[in-house]
């Protein structure tokens, strides 16, 4: 490749072509010398290019970036030699606009290229005559070496006349269309909004939340104007409270601009004229009162109501005055349900769509929410395995506090004459915490060097667990809950309000145990003698092998007795584990309780306006997925 250029009468032309694709962009740079004979020289000085950003460009810009690629070689080729830029052309990328009327991306460029070359060098050339094509597009090796247009550039680089055609002709000059390039164009865009001018009372009804303070705003604004006039008559009297009649003015003045809904009604009122048939007033007969004010006229004027009452003031339902005016009704009438503020509303108003309005009013409403008393009531679960897996009486059982009894004394009385228990439940209170803390203090004790003998042995590797169900949720050991109901019940109507001394309490809570024990524990029909119930299998334990297999016959005393213990278990599965195949009540499959949901805690020892408000910081699905159970954060959260 010839790099020396001689340049004997030291002027040489720079001729700069750049061209881009989606894969790259490139730019080259040829030198044209023009001798004192006419022959002309024209040799490849440097190219460069550039691979396209991974980050998908529009091929416009991409040829952009290759104008500038362009730009930046010129300019470091004028450093080292003192060539002079003739010209220089590039594939369809104009420079007909001012770059600050540019995107920022083009903008950018566009004034570093214009500081380079002159916005009048730029040209358009064809891509088969644009040896910066050759780079963008790829080429092999074989192909470069035979390439002319690559090494030589364009034909007409060589021939004067061609070169000034070229130059000359308005097909190739910079100038282009409006049309073209207009995507990189900054738009301004103007944005008009109809400016609706709202009185000061609507203005300040947007601002303000209750109607009292709205009124005496509207109050203090009407003495301020009484003021400023009785200043000018000289008839100033001073007083510091609003008055009666202040206050009234300001309830009028406040209606009347929410009544400015029935402008085109009011207005044929005035002239006398009727109402247009589809008129929603057109029904209650509307009148104009004395104090302006539109009211129903309606069919009781005959009544001794007071006049209020027959002509209540008219509203429009979706006004921000009326919705105040019904949210103070509410909260001066201490909250009434939606029928009774309907009533007490239709006193003095009527709003139209009330009942709607009301029932969104109430149904909103903080305090009211939280007196509805409504818990959250998820699917019911499925019975424990405890409940229905056959088992010796009291080895699986459930306890409650249900008086002032000594718990750890009663445990203790209790396996004395049941047995053992494998495993008790109970709720999550105080008392059986306590409970489950000194009875694991026994064990601990039990099982220690000191007291290691054989007795010790056995109670402690057979110790009692203890297991707690949720805190708030009764529910969950609602079979024990219910026979503690029934426990007090027989109490409170044996005992009244008589003292019993301790042996006298200890006999009637073991008949209370015998009554209670001596229930069903299932639907007997009226014709049969015969009944299941938990006293059954209180009797003879452990139980022998199946016998219901022989005939009554052939059995003597003993092993007939053992039969009919097994026949008892034998029922319990016919009768009573069938019974509890129906959930009788949350029958529905309610939303889950998750993470970050605000719920309100229901207390039964606070009324429903001290329950707090919690944060749900962990759910635990039940093996069906829902949840029953989560954990919350307090007040602070």
């Amino acid at each position: 490749m010839p790099r020396f250029i001689d340049n004997k009468e030291n002027h040489i032309e720079l001729h700069g072509f750049s061209d881009a694709s989606i894969k790259a962009y490139s730019a080259v740079v040829y030198s044209r010398l023009v001798r004192a004979n006419g022959t002309v020289s024209v040799s490849l000085i440097a190219g460069k290019t550039r691979v396209a950003p991974l980050k998908q460009q529009l091929l416009p810009r991409l040829k952009l970036c290759g104008a500038l690629l362009l730009s930046r070689l010129i300019s470091s080729i004028n450093t080292r030699t003192s060539s002079y830029m003739r010209g220089a052309l590039n594939h369809r990328f104009g420079m007909a606009f001012t770059p600050s009327k540019l995107k920022t991306f083009v903008a950018n460029r566009t004034t570093e290229i214009l500081d380079t070359i002159p916005r009048n060098a730029w040209h358009h050339v064809n891509t088969k005559e644009n040896p910066a094509d050759c780079a963008t597009r790829g080429m092999l090796a074989a192909e470069l070496i035979h390439s002319d247009l690559w090494w030589m550039g364009p034909p007409w680089l060589q021939d004067q006349e061609k070169l000034e055609v070229k130059l000359s002709c308005q097909k190739f000059c910079s100038s282009i269309s409006e049309n073209h390039g207009k995507e990189e164009v900054k738009t301004t865009a103007l944005t008009t909004q109809e400016v609706i001018l709202l009185s000061p009372i609507e203005a300040l009804a947007q601002r303000v939340s209750f109607w009292t303070k709205m009124v005496r705003i509207v109050a203090y604004s009407l003495r301020f104007i009484q003021r400023i006039k009785a200043i000018k008559s000289g008839t100033l009297t001073i007083c510091k409270g609003l008055t009666f009649e202040e206050m009234h003015d300001a309830c009028i003045l406040c209606p009347q601009e929410a009544q400015k809904c029935f402008k085109n009604d009011y207005n044929l009122l005035m002239e006398k004229k009727p109402l247009q048939s589809r008129s929603q007033l057109i029904k209650l007969s509307p009148i104009i009162s004395k104090d302006g004010l539109l009211r129903v006229g309606g069919r009781l004027d005959n009544s001794q109501l007071p006049a209020n009452v027959k002509h209540p003031i008219l509203l429009p339902k979706s006004h921000s005055i009326t919705r105040m005016i019904l949210e103070h009704e509410h909260a001066s009438n201490l909250h009434p349900g939606v029928s009774a503020l309907f009533v007490i509303i239709r006193q003095k108003y009527w709003v139209f769509g009330a009942r709607n309005l009301i029932r969104n009013l109430v149904h909103t409403c903080i305090k009211c929410f939280r007196q509805r008393n409504q818990t959250a009531q998820l699917f019911m679960a499925d019975l424990p395995g405890i409940r229905i897996t056959e088992a010796l009486p009291f080895q699986l059982s459930g306890c409650d506090y249900a008086g002032p009894f000594i718990l750890i004394a009663c445990l203790r009385r209790f396996t004395s004459l049941r047995g053992k228990c494998s495993q008790i439940f109970s709720d999550n209170g105080t008392n059986f915490v306590g409970a489950k803390r000194a009875l694991d203090e026994m064990q601990q004790l039990l099982s220690s060097q000191e007291h290691r003998n054989t007795e010790a042995q056995a109670l402690a590797t057979d110790g009692i667990k203890w297991n707690f169900i949720p805190p708030h949720s009764p529910h969950w050991g609602g079979k024990w809950e219910s026979a503690v109901r029934s426990v007090k019940l027989h109490l409170r109507r044996v005992v009244g309000k008589t003292i019993l001394t301790f042996e006298q309490m200890q006999t009637l809570i073991a008949q209370i145990s015998a009554v209670v024990n001596s229930r069903p524990l299932c639907y007997t029909p009226n014709t049969e003698l015969t009944y299941l119930s938990p006293a059954h299998f209180l009797i003879g334990r452990p139980l022998e092998g199946d016998l219901t297999h022989l005939q009554i016959n052939r059995m003597d005393y003993w092993q007939h007795l053992q039969s009919m213990y097994q026949g008892f278990w034998k029922r319990w599965h016919q009768e009573y584990l069938t019974s509890l195949q129906q959930r009788h009540k949350w029958n529905s499959k309610e939303r889950n309780i998750s993470v970050d949901n605000v719920v309100l805690v229901k207390d039964s020892n606070l009324p429903p306006a001290a329950w707090q408000l919690a944060h749900v910081l962990e759910a635990h699905p039940g093996p069906d997925g829902f949840v029953r159970t989560v954990f919350q954060g307090g007040p602070g959260w």
